[in-house]
């Protein structure tokens, strides 16, 4: 569990990396990319402030900063070094370990692991509109999908 975890967290920065690197280069950003990228940093900070405990507030947390590409480069090296600490330290059993924190409706308690994975899932799905913007705005999309990560780390 903890190696494919692991390798999700990788797949992110790799991703992530693939996608800015690509950005910082094109001639120009759709706006909706422009806040995508930093939604998808933001969401990674948020659950970074919350697994450590950190009282962090859904409803007023900033989930679409400002931020430049290069900004969201810096972000994306931090969380992928955040993320192997974190990982290597969850302890064992990982598929037992919890999170709770606080709702609207009283408290809630879920895996962490769950949680891990629905991150993971929420970056991909903002980088396939990331994807389709670029298309629309006649630029070539970045191929960031996870078969791919796999591929190219085989050799």
């Amino acid at each position: 569990m903890r190696a494919y975890l692991q390798k999700l967290f990788a797949h992110e920065q790799w991703a992530n990396h693939k996608l800015l690197t690509a950005l910082q280069a094109a001639p120009s950003v759709p706006s909706r990319t422009a806040e995508l990228c930093p939604h998808i940093m933001a969401a990674h900070g948020f659950w970074e402030q919350r697994l450590a405990g950190e009282a962090v507030d859904f409803r007023r947390f900033e989930w679409f900063p400002q931020l430049s590409v290069e900004e969201c480069l810096t972000r994306n090296e931090q969380s992928a070094q955040h993320w192997a600490r974190y990982l290597a330290a969850l302890p064992d059993p990982l598929d037992r370990q919890t999170l709770t924190f606080p709702s609207p409706n009283g408290p809630v308690t879920l895996r962490i692991v769950d949680i891990l994975t629905q991150l993971h899932g929420h970056s991909i799905h903002h980088r396939a509109q990331i994807s389709t913007d670029l298309r629309a705005a006649g630029l070539e999309p970045v191929i960031t999908d996870y078969i791919w990560f796999c591929r190219e780390q085989q050799g």
